[in-house]
Formats: structure tokens, C-alpha cells, sequence
């Protein structure tokens, strides 16, 4: 994996995968951090992410509303919620401009990137926990159709390295699925995840629906990541 950091919201990451021919094949995406822009811009990110992923979405995110597909607030005042230094949008380059860059401002700073890419995705975490930020919980969501190149687990790894590295309080990490999700949980162990039933237990209790938890201490980072 190779990371180019455009400025201090965008990176783009690069990487390389192996093919059956044993050719290598290059892949590239880059990151956006949502706190760049305003909620209104995110939003409209957003909004067109979930719109054109709405039957693949429906199906792992059974907790979102109707609303989410079909009203551009929903997602306006989401993005007022996610906004953080750890939390990003994942795009690609396109030939096509988005077409909900014509309600952008163009005094935005990200109006310029955005006019040639398309957002496949959202990975990130939100931080809490007994202290202010001694706790955070990573989740994601990629479109199908860009799926087994290594962009979670790679995205995942690079926002992972850089909070431990940013939040010195930052104790645990937590990444949440449903039980059924075997994707997701593959990717927890990729990186390093140890699956834990007591907190599995606990999630499945409060959000009533079977849940698989899996944790990472920064013990257990220091000695997988460069922190």
C-alpha cells in the first residue's frame, strides 16, 4: 500500500494485487475527511452515495430508514453527526462529473476535487468511551461493485495507524457487524482484530439484533502497526 497525502483532508492510496496470471494490477482511490466541507456539501455526498447503492445498502443497513434514500435532510444532518477527523468518504476517479456538483458552492475548498470523482463509499470511526476519547468504533460501507480490491482493509488500516497515532488517550478500538456478515468480519481478523464475545453479547442486547464484536488495544496495534 502506497499513501500520497494531498493535503491534510485528502490522501489518495495506492495498491497493488496480485492477479491468478501472476500479473500485478495497480488500484487507486483516495479518501476524503468529512469535516473538510460543510454538512450541506457532505450531505449531498452522501445523499448520492446511498441513492445509487439503495438496493445493496438496504440489505446491510437494515437500520436506516426509508428517509435515507429519499430525502437529502437525512442526510445532511447525519453528516452533522459523523464529522470528524476520523471519519472519510472514499472516491474514485470518473469520467463523469457528480451530478449533484451544480449545489455546491464553488468557494467550498473540495469544489474542484470533486468535479471528477465518484464516491464509492464511507470508512471511519467515531470516538467516546469512559474519557472523552478513550474508545473508538470503526464501520464502514463500500459499493458492490468495487469490492475485493483492498479498499476497506487498507482504508481501515491507514485511519487506524493515524488515530492511535493522533489521540494519545485513544485505548480500544472496536469494529461491530452483524453476525451474518462474513465479509466484515473477515476483515476485522485481517488486520488484527481479536473477535470478542463479551462485548459481542453486550451490542446484541442493546441494539436487539445479533451483533459480532471485534477489538483492538493499543497493545495489540503497537506491535502490528508502525505507530
Amino acid at each position: 500500500m502506497e499513501i500520497t497525502k494531498i493535503n491534510d483532508y485528502i490522501f489518495k492510496i495506492s495498491n497493488q494485487k496480485r492477479q491468478t496470471n501472476e500479473t500485478d494490477v495497480s488500484f487507486e482511490w483516495f479518501i476524503l475527511r468529512m469535516d473538510y466541507s460543510s454538512a450541506e456539501t457532505d450531505g449531498l455526498i452522501y445523499f448520492d452515495f446511498l441513492v445509487r447503492n439503495q438496493t445493496f445498502l438496504k440489505v446491510h443497513l437494515p437500520h436506516y430508514p426509508n428517509e435515507a434514500y429519499e430525502n437529502l435532510s437525512w442526510s445532511v444532518n447525519r453528516m452533522k453527526r459523523l464529522s470528524s477527523a476520523h471519519n472519510y468518504f472514499v472516491l474514485v476517479k470518473s469520467e463523469q462529473t457528480p451530478s449533484y456538483i451544480e449545489k455546491v458552492n464553488q468557494s467550498e475548498p473540495v469544489f474542484e476535487f470533486l468535479k471528477d470523482k465518484l464516491t464509492i463509499g464511507v470508512c471511519g470511526g467515531f470516538t467516546g468511551g469512559k474519557t472523552e476519547f478513550d474508545l473508538m468504533e470503526v464501520g464502514y460501507a463500500l459499493d458492490e461493485k468495487f469490492q475485493s480490491h483492498g479498499i476497506v482493509s487498507n482504508t481501515l488500516k491507514f485511519i487506524i495507524e493515524k488515530a492511535f497515532k493522533e489521540v494519545s488517550s485513544l485505548n480500544l478500538i472496536k469494529l461491530v457487524c452483524n453476525d451474518y456478515n462474513v465479509k466484515s468480519a473477515a476483515v476485522g481478523k485481517r488486520l488484527g482484530f481479536t473477535f470478542n464475545e463479551e462485548e459481542s453479547e453486550k451490542a446484541s442486547k442493546e441494539d436487539n439484533v445479533a451483533l459480532h464484536c471485534f477489538t483492538m488495544t493499543r497493545e495489540e496495534a503497537t506491535k502490528l502497526f508502525q505507530l
